[in-house]
């Protein structure tokens, strides 16, 4: 089962974080809601996580990998 990757939009206005979904045949496999307030990244590593087939075992480390490196730029 190889999952889709898929940028979400915001919950809430205020919030302003978009999320990444993960799904496979139609069916909701994970959701990480609020990993960046920018579009442009949530959409990389939406395209990245596809790109390179990750399995969704990895996912959740991979996104939060993801965001701590770049907390520490």
């Amino acid at each position: 089962m190889e999952p889709c990757f898929t940028v979400i939009e915001p919950i809430s206005a205020r919030d302003g974080a978009f999320g990444i979904a993960m799904s496979a045949h139609g069916h909701l496999l994970d959701v990480l809601p609020d990993v960046t307030a920018r579009r442009a990244d949530a959409e990389e590593i939406a395209q990245k996580l596809n790109q390179n087939r990750a399995a969704a075992v990895h996912f959740r480390d991979i996104v939060y990998d993801w965001i701590t490196e770049r907390a520490m730029l």
